[in-house]
Formats: structure tokens, sequence, C-alpha cells
């Protein structure tokens, strides 16, 4: 029988619930994250995300960015200094 990813989360087979908080704290965060890196990075990749129980947070253990290529950015280079 196949779990859902919801069942999961909410904690099964005597598992305790995921921290549901932290995950949506780090899907915030890491979009603004993205948004700030606008062609500055091309990729960015965090694998694995592990989530603790409830009320511990989320872990990232490994992720990989990959730099834009060519800056697409307006004005300044990142490199530059004000």
């Amino acid at each position: 029988m196949r779990q859902s990813s919801r069942a999961l989360l909410k904690g099964v087979r005597g598992q305790k619930p995921a921290d549901l908080s932290a995950i949506v704290d780090v899907l915030r965060k890491f979009s603004q994250l993205c948004l700030d890196l606008r062609g500055v990075v091309q990729e960015i990749d965090i694998n694995p995300l592990l989530v603790l129980d409830a009320g511990q947070g989320a872990k990232a253990v490994d992720c990989l960015v990959v730099p834009a290529k060519v800056y697409q950015g307006r004005g300044e280079s990142p490199g530059d200094k004000e």
C-alpha cells in the first residue's frame, strides 16, 4: 500500500509528525534567495532537505549552486564595489 506524502509528513507507523512550518519557512526563504540571485546564479539544488520532527526545523544536507555563465543583471556586476 502506497502512502501519500501528506500522510508521511503528518506521521505514520509510529513516526512523529514532521515540522511542517519549517518546510514552509525553508520554501519561502529559498524562493526569496532565488529571486535575489536572479541573473547571478543559473540554478540551485538542495538535496536532500531533511525535515525533522515538529518543532525541530529542517536541515539542508547538500546544496549545489551553479553560477550564471554571463551575469544577466542590470548595472553593476555582482563583484563591483559601490
